[in-house]
């Protein structure tokens, strides 16, 4: 199954034009959670 997402980058517009997988934007998106949610995390923390 082929999902189409296209954001542009300075107005945050989205669109469809670039065919990727579902499971292949699902393990994208999980991969890039679980670097990131932590980093904020800390972040949060560190300013209080």
């Amino acid at each position: 199954m082929l999902r189409y997402i296209a954001v542009n980058g300075r107005t945050g517009e989205s669109m469809g034009s670039i065919p990727i997988q579902r499971w292949k934007l699902l393990m994208a998106a999980l991969t890039i959670g679980t670097f990131t949610e932590p980093a904020v995390i800390a972040a949060l923390i560190g300013m209080n």
